[in-house]
């Protein structure tokens, strides 16, 4: 009887040690989810809305600054650069869940933390503030060292939050080009050797631009300027590119004798002046830019190509000086060819001096098209408003008739070097095309010949 006793008390016993062994593994693993649970509340350094900071307050190697926000965007409280609007985006959001990967106790040798001369952040909503001081990054590069108001450790954070909130003057100045949006730029001049290359001006009330009067005659290319504005109100440059500011000794990167000047004026009154130059860079792959500032800094030339740009680069260069399907004669004077056309398509009848001429057949008529395209569609391979040449000796002397019954002359004369230079109704209209437009294959002798053939006229 005593055996079965003695087993049930063994049971007991081993029961209860269980019981405590169970009850001793929970209370320890209770105490460790505490502990972890406090760990991570610790960690969890900020926790805020980003769009309620107006201000912030930022101190680093000596240097204090106060960016303020308006509702819309971010300036310095001094003024005294523009600020890049993502760069102080970035902080507000960052901070504002920012949480450390790890924390070390708060030791008196702070300096091995980059601690001992910390750049510093103060964010306000303009009742309550939020500050960190922002230290060196760890050794293995994974992490950056803070310390937080109110807080007594050392916290690591992720490096690419430390890269951003360790604030650097580079950082926060405004990567643009130019401070201006689209349709906030008044007066777009570009200089090259000393003389103005280009003067664009935009017109608000019509939201068109033109080049000066002096070429009023040339037919102006509006989305030429607009794809133009749109990548230079959006071109930046990297915290890399920023190569020196306050520049003093110009020549360092060839701005003593830069290759182009240009000067952008708002809206609001403002303006702004670049210097370029693409010498410096052997390669050809930067121009180097010099920004109102005094800032130093390089951009890919072809980002920067406007400066190469003339006034041919805005304007039509296809024109079509008479529509053939409107036209109702053609008077044509060409070297030896001196001729007459009455034209009426529509109902198959064309004349040549007087003489009719029979287009029985599509190929007659889609020679004759081929022939008055050829002088009407006018192909402009240069610009140039600073002669003034004389309409003497035309090289080819064309009036275009159409259904209003206002005629339209069409002159060429030698402007040397292979080019012509273009008249419309005796003035010169300051563009010019390629001479070749004249003689050769796929010229206007060509195309004359060829129709002249197929109605069986030989000459």
């Amino acid at each position: 009887m005593k055996k079965p006793i003695i087993i049930l008390v063994a049971m007991l016993i081993a029961a209860a040690a269980a019981v405590g062994s169970f009850f001793a593994v929970k209370s320890k693993k209770d105490k460790e989810d505490k502990k972890q649970a406090e760990i991570t509340a610790d960690n969890q350094l900020f926790s805020f809305d980003q769009d309620s900071i107006n201000r912030i307050d930022i101190s680093f190697d000596g240097q204090s600054y106060t960016a303020l926000y308006d509702g819309s965007e971010w300036s310095l409280e001094s003024g005294e650069f523009p600020l890049d609007q993502d760069y102080f985006i970035n902080v507000c959001t960052y901070v504002s869940t920012l949480t450390a990967e790890t924390s070390y106790p708060q030791e008196n040798d702070i300096a091995k933390y980059g601690l001992d001369t910390p750049g510093r952040l103060v964010l306000s909503d303009g009742t309550n503030s939020y500050a960190l001081n922002v230290g060196d990054q760890s050794p293995t590069g994974e992490y950056f060292y803070i310390t937080v108001d109110g807080k007594d450790k050392i916290y690591a954070i992720d490096f690419m939050y430390g890269s951003v909130l360790k604030t650097q003057r580079a950082m926060m100045k405004s990567k643009a080009l130019i401070p201006y949006e689209d349709r906030e730029i008044a007066e777009i001049i570009v200089k090259r050797d000393g003389k103005t290359a280009y003067d664009l001006k935009y017109d608000p009330d019509s939201d068109a631009w033109s080049l000066p009067e002096a070429y009023s005659m040339l037919t102006f290319d509006q989305t030429a300027v607009s794809s133009l504005t749109a990548s230079l109100t959006r071109l930046d440059m990297s915290v890399s590119d920023m190569l020196e500011e306050d520049l003093r000794d110009l020549s360092k990167y060839g701005f003593d004798k830069p290759v182009a000047e240009a000067v952008f004026k708002g809206i609001d009154g403002s303006e702004v002046k670049l210097l370029f130059n693409d010498t410096i860079d052997p390669d050809g792959v930067y121009t180097h830019v010099l920004m109102p500032d005094g800032q130093a800094a390089k951009f890919y030339t072809y980002d920067v190509a406007f400066i190469k740009k003339s006034p041919i680069d805005f304007i039509l260069k296809s024109l079509t000086l008479s529509d053939i399907n409107s036209a109702t004669g053609l008077d044509y004077i060409c070297g030896d060819a001196d001729e007459s056309y009455k034209i009426d398509l529509s109902g198959g009848k064309l004349e040549r001096s007087g003489a009719a001429i029979e287009l029985s057949d599509s190929d007659k008529t889609i020679a004759f098209r081929n022939f008055f395209n050829s002088i009407s569609n006018v192909t402009v391979t240069d610009v140039n408003i600073d002669v003034t040449p004389k309409l003497t000796d035309p090289l080819l002397t064309a009036v275009f008739y159409d259904a209003d019954g206002k005629p339209k002359k069409y002159q060429l004369t030698s402007a040397g070097n292979g080019q012509c230079y273009i008249f419309i109704d005796d003035e010169y209209t300051g563009m010019l095309m390629d001479e070749k437009k004249l003689s050769g294959k796929n010229s206007v002798a060509y195309f004359r010949e060829t129709f002249l053939k197929s109605v069986g006229i030989s000459e």
